[in-house]
C-alpha cells in the first residue's frame, strides 16, 4: 500500500458512524384505526448516540433538520415519529415520499441507515 490509499477498515474504525432505524406501519394497523392512511408516518425505533440525544429534543418550536444516509433531508419534530406534514421544502416532502416508498417495501419490519 502506497503512502497515499487509505485502508477503509482504519478510517471506519476511526470514526463513530451515525445511524437510525425506521419502519412504516401499514394494512391491519390502518384497518384497526390506529393511524390514517393520509398521515403515513414514518417511525424511529432507535439511533446512534449523538442522534438520538439530538431527536430526543425534537417538539413542533425544535424541529431537527437529519440526512437519513446522507440522502434523504428529512425534518423531525417528534422524538419517534417523522411526519410528512413537519416536511418544509418541497424537497423536503419529495425526500420523505421517497423514504417513505422504501420503507413501505417492508412494511411493519425495522431498516436500519448508517452513513
Amino acid at each position: 500500500m502506497s503512502m497515499y490509499e487509505i485502508n477503509p477498515i482504519f478510517v471506519i474504525r476511526g470514526r463513530k458512524m451515525p445511524y437510525i432505524s425506521l419502519f412504516v406501519i401499514f394494512a391491519d394497523d390502518f384497518q384497526r384505526g390506529i393511524i390514517t392512511q393520509n398521515s403515513n408516518p414514518i417511525f424511529i425505533s432507535d439511533a446512534s448516540p449523538d442522534l438520538y440525544e439530538k431527536l430526543e429534543n425534537a417538539n413542533s418550536e425544535n424541529e431537527i433538520s437529519i440526512f437519513v444516509n446522507g440522502i434523504f433531508d428529512i425534518v423531525v419534530d417528534d422524538p419517534k415519529v417523522i411526519r410528512r406534514e413537519a416536511q418544509k421544502t418541497d424537497e423536503q416532502s419529495d425526500d420523505f415520499s421517497y423514504l417513505y416508498s422504501f420503507l413501505s417495501s417492508w412494511p411493519n419490519e425495522t431498516v436500519n441507515f448508517e452513513w
